[in-house]
């Protein structure tokens, strides 16, 4: 199994989720966002899949399977504070490159709405650090810090 890619000197646990890139030995790619937990009404109840996980997409995951996962390239490209910031960046990301104009995108589809108050809310240290602390304080209490 093909190991992330991990952004030097982070620590994916610290965060809510991220957004990340598959690349096959072909050329083709995936842009996908990925929660690092498991939620049950707002609150951390264990980690979610994520170590292991490949895609939602069924033709990513079957492409992936036929090509052999260790020649597969799996990359976190950004970790975010919330999971609504990590749906976000992966739609800004697919748009700046013009993902469904690129055949070798295996995207199915760009579409999200978000509100204006919670976007500009990303640029707010003070509630990226609420958030970081947040996560923090709920991985304590679902028993997953050390």
């Amino acid at each position: 199994m093909s190991d992330w890619i991990v952004p030097e000197g982070e620590d994916v646990l610290r965060y809510r989720a991220f957004v990340y890139r598959v690349t096959l030995p072909d050329g083709r790619w995936y842009i996908g966002k990925k929660n690092v937990y498991r939620m049950k009404e707002g609150k951390i109840v264990g980690e979610s899949n994520w170590r292991d996980y490949w895609s939602s997409s069924k033709e990513v995951k079957a492409a992936a399977k036929s090509a052999g996962y260790a020649n597969c390239r799996r990359e976190i490209l950004r970790l975010t504070e919330s999971t609504g910031k990590a749906g976000y960046i992966e739609e800004r990301m697919l748009m700046s490159l013009d993902a469904m104009l690129d055949p070798l995108c295996m995207n199915g589809n760009v579409a999200a709405k978000y509100q204006r108050k919670v976007v500009q809310g990303w640029h707010s240290d003070e509630r990226c650090e609420r958030y970081m602390r947040d996560t923090e304080k709920q991985r304590r209490a679902a028993g997953l810090l050390d």
